[in-house]
């Protein structure tokens, strides 16, 4: 019984690392087109309002995709820099 919670134990690791690798993977391929949008927010982006940022990304991804350089499915600059744990910890207090 013990072994097998050992090996169910292990399994569970494997997938674990198996979708770490997986992610990692994903954020490679996707670094410099993250970047780009990252950086050009920061740049351009700062003075306007969230409607004209949101037409600013769409440019800047068309253009991405345009020169075929990987970015993720939604780039902004929350998805690209941001901490998923610290944005939780955010919202919740």
């Amino acid at each position: 019984m013990r072994a097998k919670k050992l090996l169910v134990g292990l399994q569970d690791e494997y997938d674990r690392w198996e979708n770490t690798v997986r992610i990692l993977k994903e954020h490679k391929e996707n670094l410099i087109g993250n970047c780009i949008i990252a950086c050009a927010m920061l740049v351009y982006g700062g003075p306007f309002d969230i409607k004209y940022r949101k037409i600013l990304n769409n440019i800047w991804l068309s253009k991405l995709k345009e020169l075929n350089l990987p970015v993720i499915s939604e780039p902004n600059l929350i998805n690209v820099l941001g901490e998923r744990v610290k944005i939780q910890y955010w919202k919740s207090i």
